[in-house]
């Protein structure tokens, strides 16, 4: 018990380094700091939950890349990129650990569609749009079919 909650201490502390170390202004006293506080919380709860909720856990890091990528109306800045391995690092868990493909396919689907289907609504121009849907499949496909 004790080496699973140091484990996962350090996989949220892991997955928040490069958010601190890269974005500027990402520090307590900077001016991205709500974003950065509520970043670390969602990739903390997913982190939580990723053994006994994988899917939740998958859904919680991309949609917490997708609400950065639209309120900073930016696919390509730092302050979104960062969040990627986040979102790699659930989806290979979620690989792993789910036993029923048709599950994650429930869920991965819907994700995917809405988050495109939002790139559409926001007025993402095609570039955008392309690296947002390559973004959601090399970050969130790939590694989950590595897991498998």
């Amino acid at each position: 018990m004790k080496s699973t909650l140091v484990g996962s201490v350090l996989l949220w502390a892991a997955l928040n380094v490069p958010v601190v170390a890269l974005v500027p202004g990402s520090g307590l006293d900077g001016s991205r700091r709500w974003e950065t506080l509520l970043g670390a919380v969602a990739v903390g709860i997913a982190v939580a939950v990723r053994r006994t909720r994988p899917l939740v856990s998958l859904a919680l890091c991309v949609g917490l890349w997708w609400t950065l990528a639209l309120l900073l109306d930016d696919v390509d800045s730092v302050a979104v990129m960062t969040r990627l391995p986040a979102v790699c690092v659930m989806s290979y868990a979620v690989g792993r650990q789910q036993v029923d493909r048709r599950a994650a396919l429930r869920v991965l689907g819907p994700v995917g569609v809405a988050a495109l289907a939002g790139g559409v609504r926001s007025g993402l121009t095609v570039p955008m749009w392309a690296v947002t849907a390559s973004g959601l499949i090399f970050a969130g496909l790939l590694p989950w079919l590595l897991g498998r």
